[in-house]
């Protein structure tokens, strides 16, 4: 009986023990540490350097309804073709927030709400994805800068105001399709 005890005791702490560090690793794995802080222009949408990409905010139904406009809110030309298509997804999107706000993303940069950026599992950081709200039709411009969505069933997580463009923020989950754009 104090063997049954007892192993019954290791076997309870074992599973504690478990549970435990689960929650910990899947807590770990939404949120990151702040490495660094850095200044950023906040004209810049999708906070990258005023030298290298620009950026475009949204866009209806039409892919050739682009802002070529001499200012940080569009794509330059060189950067962005509407007609090469070269990755398409369809599934679920999320967005992320004020609980992430400065901390560092996955790659290296720190997170900012206000920008048009988002998280995907496997595409390259500083990839340009269009992103379609299937419900509405409302299309938003974003650049992939994080890991995520850490939840079966998703696609890609996108920045407060992206997710803000494509009126997504009372629903908090909505049908997406997304394609990369070069």
């Amino acid at each position: 009986m104090f063997i049954k005890l007892r192993t019954s005791k290791i076997l309870i702490l074992t599973i504690i023990k478990i549970t435990a560090i689960t929650a910990i690793l899947f807590l770990s794995s939404c949120s990151s540490t702040i490495r660094f802080a850095e200044k950023k222009n906040k004209s810049d949408q999708f906070g990258t350097n005023k030298n290298s990409t620009q950026n475009r905010n949204t866009k209806e139904n039409s892919s050739d309804d682009i802002r070529d406009e001499e200012s940080d809110n569009s794509v330059n030309d060189d950067n962005y073709n509407s007609n090469s298509i070269e990755f398409t997804e369809d599934g679920f999107a999320s967005y992320y927030g004020v609980g992430f706000d400065g901390r560092t993303t996955a790659s290296g940069e720190v997170f900012d709400k206000s920008k048009f950026t988002a998280a995907h599992r496997t595409l390259q950081f500083g990839t340009i994805v269009q992103v379609k709200n299937m419900r509405n039709g409302k299309i938003v411009i974003v650049r992939i800068n994080d890991r995520g969505p850490h939840i079966a069933g998703r696609i890609i997580d996108l920045s407060e105001t992206a997710a803000r463009e494509i009126d997504m923020i009372n629903d908090g989950v909505v049908p997406v399709e997304i394609q990369t754009l070069k």
